[in-house]
């Protein structure tokens, strides 16, 4: 009798989950480094305001559709981490459940903050009143206040994930280690009250740190589950 020997099941089945998830990652980092808002004028009368959105409905459509496409693969990104977190960690720990559930806060900021930018030239300014133009101005400034607070949602997303790696090695260790730095450093700009060049630049340095985050996840995901092919 001829015995064939093949991989487990459950390994085969998995490899096209994690390849899949290793390219939303990788398609998530670059839409987000390619995603931005045209300048806002410095003026807020609903003249300018109208003007603004005219002009750039656009850009701002696409601003709307890439966010909430950033949103989707994220979703993705962190539902594959957790089942790799969990499969690692077993039962000695819950940070799984934290990368999920910060990553869910960072998509919704992403798919409200989108919405909030681009609602005004999905629905159309033509024949608005200056009030409702000015309130439709307004939803940026407060998507973009959503933006600031997400900071603490990528920042605990980046740390659970790096001490998860750093203690399973389910990722190399010194991507665990990075992690830790770039969430560290986006919990630490989020928590600067005062405005100073120090929490100024922890801000912006764990802004691009989360862009290129998913990217080095993608590509070591898919790295590995080509090696095991």
């Amino acid at each position: 009798m001829t015995t064939l020997v093949s991989a487990p099941a459950s390994a085969t089945a998995t490899r096209p989950r994690v390849i899949f998830s290793s390219l939303c990652a990788i398609a998530l980092s670059l839409i987000s480094f390619g995603v931005s808002v045209p300048e806002l004028p410095e003026s807020t009368t609903a003249e300018a305001a109208r003007g603004y959105l005219t002009d750039n409905s656009a850009a701002l459509r696409l601003f709307g559709i890439s966010m909430a496409a950033c949103a989707v693969l994220l979703i993705v990104v962190v539902g594959q981490l957790r089942s790799l977190m969990a499969a690692a960690e077993e039962r000695r720990g819950s940070l799984r459940d934290v990368a999920f559930g910060a990553g869910i806060l960072c998509a919704v900021w992403l798919l409200v903050s989108g919405s909030f930018h681009a609602a005004t030239v999905f629905d159309g300014i033509e024949g608005l009143p200056d009030e409702i133009v000015l309130s439709y101005y307004g939803l940026m400034s407060v998507g973009d206040t959503l933006g600031s607070a997400s900071t603490f949602a990528k920042g605990a997303l980046m740390l659970a994930v790096g001490l998860a790696a750093v203690r399973t090695r389910f990722l190399p260790r010194w991507l665990g280690w990075l992690s830790i730095v770039l969430g560290a450093m986006a919990l630490g700009g989020g928590l600067g009250v005062v405005d100073n060049p120090v929490t100024g630049a922890l801000w912006y340095a764990g802004l691009i740190g989360f862009a290129l985050w998913p990217l080095l996840i993608g590509v070591t995901l898919l790295v590995k589950s080509v090696k095991r092919a």
